[in-house]
């Protein structure tokens, strides 16, 4: 029921939006008006497998400020096995909508695939979702729909809600022109992870400095826990990231 939900609003926002895209093509408008491309290193600590190097690859576009597309893939490594992540997402600001409360929301897409070729196991999620983005507060809930793979046996799909909130109460000007911007996040997906149980959320504290209008340095340090009982279940490990991030 909660998936035919999602699917029903994803269709009705679509086709109100189409016409007012229309329009600006017809006006000239329909052009890229943001693209981005970012590249970073990573490394995990966790109790079961100790340490863990990755390297990621990331960039998206937008569209008419109205259209966003992205993509990325992740490679980790430790003394076991190795993993394969890679993500697609679409997205549509509501703002193309003629009602001044929806400029603030957006529907989306999240295709997401895990491979570990040692297991022969794979996962497929699709997670749509809808967000709403302001300057202080981003929000996203969701419908996290899991295919998964080990070996010849198959499971799923399983549903669970998706949920990711991030504040930003830090946000300042040093430096001269360099600006600082750092928050938390609490969440149980991302481009990168998704977890089926609803309350096995990851903790991310994130620190961003902009060197330049197009130039950044995107810096996080994310806590993981194992269990089902929210943020009080065992501490699982953490992961610290880097990237440098292009906007033109």
């Amino acid at each position: 029921m909660q998936a035919k939900f999602f699917i029903v609003f994803f269709l009705l926002c679509f086709c109100f939006a189409v016409p007012n895209l229309q329009a600006d093509d017809a006006a000239g408008q329909n052009s890229i008006t943001k693209a981005e491309i970012s590249a970073g290193l990573g490394w995990d600590y966790s109790r079961q497998f100790r340490n863990e190097g990755e390297v990621f690859l990331k960039g998206g576009l937008q569209f008419i400020h109205a259209v966003d597309v992205a993509g990325g893939y992740l490679f980790s490594k430790n003394p076991y096995y190795t993993e394969h992540v890679a993500f697609a997402d679409a997205g549509l600001s509501l703002s193309v909508i003629p009602w001044e409360p929806l400029k603030y929301f957006s529907v989306h897409v999240l295709y997401q695939y895990l491979g570990i070729p040692e297991y022969q196991n794979t996962l497929n999620a699709l997670i749509p979702f809808i967000s709403f983005k302001s300057t202080y507060i981003d929000a996203s809930v969701g419908i996290n729909t899991l295919w998964s793979r080990f070996y010849e046996v198959n499971t799923g799909p399983e549903g669970s809600i998706a949920l990711s909130l991030t504040l930003y109460p830090f946000s300042f000007h040093a430096f001269s022109k360099q600006k600082i911007q750092s928050g938390i996040t609490i969440a149980n997906f991302d481009e990168y992870y998704c977890s089926s149980m609803i309350w096995q959320l990851y903790l991310k504290l994130f620190c961003n400095l902009a060197i330049s209008e197009r130039l950044s340095i995107e810096n996080n340090l994310t806590f993981l826990q194992t269990g089902f009982s929210g943020l009080t279940t065992n501490f699982e490990g953490f992961i610290l990231r880097s990237a440098v991030k292009l906007t033109w």
